[in-house]
């Protein structure tokens, strides 16, 4: 007689980011860990993390979760360790003088790490500790200048910084003066200016991706709704090799765009649009441009931040408007959305990883 096993459904860890202090008591709770079913798309909460305000941007290296406390006033990285079945249990917290921190990343190389804070137009570059903690500020960059919006450019506001690979060069996108700035890192924790490249009047860069064979990246531009694709190049950027919007033609209602990934296999390039209420998908040609886009639901209201899981066959899409956040299947040859597998309330949800 043969012997009968039950089949192991794969399941990760699914990290949820959101606002704490949203106004009238409808905001968050913390960092919200969920057991994603890479199989079925299934969501079952496994624990929230409360001991940590407005994360809204999350990061990892190996058992320790970084998050940015988006604050008016002294935002500031915490530091957790990632316990059994994503437990957070928190190692420290680092405030600043800065506010509205809303991006974090890791150096590739080196033990530091790179806050992007909107409202202080400020890089600000924290050493880690030997045991992954978050320690004290190493340095502040500032950014000035400002854009033609009347609301959204009276001044700069960096936005994200993406790593172009690991040689150090890192792309920061700043909101208020339409500019992409690449620095360069050293082993001391120091950065140099190399290149500050402009985008259209009014683009409002915001967050930027890179493809996987790491030849080229794609700039998201939050105000105008376009995604820009540069050529990466030894110092920077690249020749700009296409430009394309990112809304239907005759779309004249309010959007402001959000996030933007590629597939794994790098043949798609996807990007929310919080108004149009979509993730709109393009094909990628051999040489990088992006082309035929066509849009999806994003089964909620103003949906941000999104990931795809590295088989390409499902996104995580959390929207923050309606407090909900989604499964939906993935085709991984087409690119397409398709159905909704699966849908937990999280209020105020505004990142979501796979760590």
């Amino acid at each position: 007689m043969k012997e009968v096993r039950e089949k192991v459904m794969p399941v990760v860890n699914l990290f949820i980011g959101t606002y704490t202090g949203a106004a009238g008591g409808r905001g968050g709770d913390g960092i919200y860990t969920f057991g994603l079913d890479t199989v079925s798309g299934a969501l079952t909460l496994r624990s929230v993390c409360r001991e940590t305000e407005n994360p809204s941007f999350l990061t990892r290296r190996g058992d320790v979760l970084y998050a940015c406390e988006e604050l008016s006033k002294r935002s500031a990285v915490a530091a957790f360790r990632i316990r059994k079945q994503g437990q957070l249990f928190r190692l420290g917290r680092t405030a600043t003088k800065e506010s509205g921190m809303c991006h974090v990343a890791l150096w590739p190389a080196g033990d530091f790490l790179t806050a992007s804070d909107f409202d202080s137009a400020s890089l600000v570059i924290f050493q880690l500790e030997k045991d992954g903690n978050i320690g004290p500020v190493s340095r502040i960059l500032r950014h000035q200048g400002s854009g033609p919006h009347p609301q959204m450019q009276r001044s700069a506001h960096v936005h994200s910084a993406t790593f172009l690979g690991d040689d150090g060069h890192f792309l920061v996108c700043d909101l208020g003066n339409d500019t992409m700035t690449v620095y360069q890192t050293a082993a001391d924790g120091s950065v140099r200016l190399i290149q500050t490249v402009a985008a259209a009047p009014g683009d409002g860069p915001r967050h930027a991706a890179v493809s996987p064979d790491g030849k080229s990246v794609t700039v998201l531009m939050q105000l105008s709704g376009f995604c820009a694709t540069y050529r990466i190049a030894p110092e920077g950027l690249g020749e700009q090799i296409s430009r394309v919007s990112m809304l239907p033609e005759g779309f004249t209602g309010r959007n402001d765009a959000a996030d933007v990934h590629y597939s794994p296999n790098g043949r798609h390039v996807y990007a929310s649009n919080r108004g149009h209420d979509s993730i709109v998908v393009y094909d990628v040609k051999k040489d990088g441009a992006l082309e035929h886009a066509r849009w999806f639901p994003s089964f909620g209201s103003e949906p941000r931040h999104f990931c795809i899981l590295p088989a390409g066959d499902m996104a995580v899409i959390t929207n923050q408007a309606t407090g909900n956040v989604v499964t939906v299947r993935l085709d991984p040859v087409t690119g397409d959305l398709g159905e909704k597998l699966c849908e937990a309330c999280v209020p105020q949800a505004v990142f979501a990883g796979l760590f």
